[in-house]
């Protein structure tokens, strides 16, 4: 007996497979960085976003089709815990969105956990 996930997709979406994670998760970006893994269904230029719990964005990257990142099958991205700004951000909760072409790709968002110790 096995148990085989189903994707049905319209040809021109972009989705992420299962569930994106993040690891280590809970990081502390003074001693190392969190990486965000996920599948993508085809290639395209991918956007991922980082926000507060306030709704404030932290980071935003872009990532074309032809790079890690946005291209089929698993991606690695790996974030330091710096803002924009090139500062650290603060103990907490911050959400990713993983965008294409302007929309928040099925499946694609997340939690991570900032704890400096």
């Amino acid at each position: 007996f096995e148990i085989v996930s189903l994707y049905v997709q319209a040809s021109g979406d972009v989705i992420v497979q299962g569930i994106p994670l993040n690891y280590p998760n809970p990081f502390d970006p003074g001693t190392g960085s969190t990486t965000i893994g996920y599948t993508l269904s085809k290639p395209g230029n991918i956007t991922l976003r980082i926000f507060d719990l306030a709704g404030n964005t932290i980071l935003k990257n872009d990532y074309t089709s032809d790079q890690a990142g946005g291209r089929a099958g698993y991606n690695e991205i790996t974030w330091n815990g710096k803002s924009t700004g090139g500062n650290y951000v603060g103990n907490g909760i911050y959400i990713y969105l993983i965008v294409a072409n302007g929309a928040v790709v099925q499946n694609g968002k997340g939690k991570i956990t900032v704890f400096k110790q």
